[in-house]
């Protein structure tokens, strides 16, 4: 029996949000290693009607592709064309192919599959922070299933191996934070799909996931984007007994400060202050060389593995280590293809973000803050991390479904 068009494509994009949270690398397709879920998003393609994308989202994520491809004529290292390309091509070909699904409330089940999926890796985080001496085995005996091998010479400073840290299959601690910090964001906007005992579970697995993965932007990120989320709910147009909404919020940050005030000793000479510092310190320096470069390659950037030549020669004399990459995914954008890439890169996020706070501005419901919670979490964890563009490889295809889903959401609203 032959399957419909509708069927066959969500047969194909339930595969690829399991898929998503299980990158496997099983062979090389021009000289880089490619996840079968790339592959899963190839058969998509013929899905897609390019009529139906008259969308910005579309348009500017075309154009940053295409200048990633012209800027392989200038790259030193050929091969590192992966990230830029292939993951970003997930996005944008979920986000295209989902338009084709008429019924909108799939989006739901498909994002509330790649949840369920990525449930089991927030408890082997937990695990392995708890036992690293099973991570240590996991590492040994299966990491080649899930990680790029051409990654796996970067273990030093992806932190694999620092028992303080765990990421469950991914590369290191952040790489499986910002994953659940988007997860949380996205349990909540997803709460009508579920009952409410597995919506509790799921909540609390991503948030003791992130908790546990021992990164400490993604902690920061969780509470204020959390904050800033609930604010913009309570504070929407038009809700009722406003004045004393922002009473209630004026409160609470008067509460805030208080304790930040009396407990400030502790946490300017505890430990995680102290680590913050060094990080903020390391991120600032890698700033200074980035700006130096810029004003040297303005306009095409350094081309694939032109920051890893260049940092690899003069890096000691920044104080940042030779093998480090950009750790900011804005300045990655510049130094592979130049700054209209950067700059396309910049609109992408405010629109994506303009969307979601749009949305919980129409909504009349709470778990619509979810959506901003896990666009927050996409676009500001790579800003400080060695992660591509809106957030890991894992991310790529869920990401594309739930912008989508907010996007069909606000037309229906209207």
């Amino acid at each position: 029996m032959i399957l419909s068009r509708q069927k066959s494509l969500m047969f194909l994009l339930s595969g690829l949000m399991v898929l998503s949270c299980y990158q496997i690398y099983l062979f090389r397709i021009a000289g880089s290693y490619i996840p079968i879920s790339a592959l899963f998003m190839a058969m998509c393609i013929p899905f897609v009607k390019v009529l139906k994308l008259k969308d910005p989202l579309v348009v500017l994520f075309s154009m940053s592709l295409l200048l990633n491809a012209i800027s392989i004529l200038w790259s030193p290292v050929i091969g590192l064309w992966e990230y830029q390309m292939v993951f970003g091509y997930i996005f944008l070909i979920t986000y295209a192919a989902f338009k084709e699904i008429q019924d909108t409330e799939l989006a739901g089940k498909l994002i509330k599959l790649f949840l369920m999926a990525s449930a089991v890796n927030g408890v082997l985080i937990v695990i392995f922070r708890l036992r690293p001496e099973i991570e240590a085995v996991f590492i040994l005996n299966f990491l080649n299933f899930f990680k790029n091998p051409d990654r796996l010479g970067f273990d030093t400073f992806l932190n694999v191996w620092d028992v303080d840290k765990a990421g469950g299959v991914f590369d290191n601690a952040n790489t499986g934070a910002a994953l659940h910090l988007v997860c949380v964001g996205l349990v909540l906007l997803m709460k009508p799909f579920f009952r409410f005992f597995p919506f509790i579970a799921l909540l609390i697995i991503n948030v003791c996931a992130v908790f546990f993965s021992g990164s400490k932007s993604a902690l920061i990120i969780l509470v204020l984007s959390s904050l800033f989320s609930f604010s913009l709910y309570f504070l929407r147009p038009g809700s009722k007994e406003r004045s004393l909404r922002w009473f209630i919020i004026i409160i609470l940050l008067f509460i805030s400060c208080i304790l930040l005030y009396y407990i400030n000793d502790f946490l300017t000479s505890s430990t995680f202050a102290k680590d913050t510092s060094a990080t903020s310190e390391d991120r600032f320096n890698l700033i200074s060389f980035a700006y130096d470069m810029f004003w040297q390659h303005p306009l095409i950037g350094l081309g694939y593995g032109g920051w890893q030549i260049k940092i690899g020669i003069l890096g000691a004399q920044y104080g940042v280590r030779p093998d480090w990459p950009p750790h900011n995914s804005i300045i990655e954008a510049w130094a592979t293809a130049g700054i209209f890439n950067s700059l396309i890169c910049i609109s992408i996020i405010i629109i994506i973000l303009k969307r979601s706070i749009i949305f919980v501005h129409k909504s009349e419901s709470i778990p619509s803050i979810g959506g901003v919670i896990a666009v927050l979490g996409a676009v500001i964890m790579p800003l400080g991390d060695p992660q591509p563009f809106l957030g890991t490889p894992q991310l790529a295809a869920p990401l594309g479904i739930a912008c989508c889903y907010i996007y069909r959401k606000l037309r229906e609203l209207h």
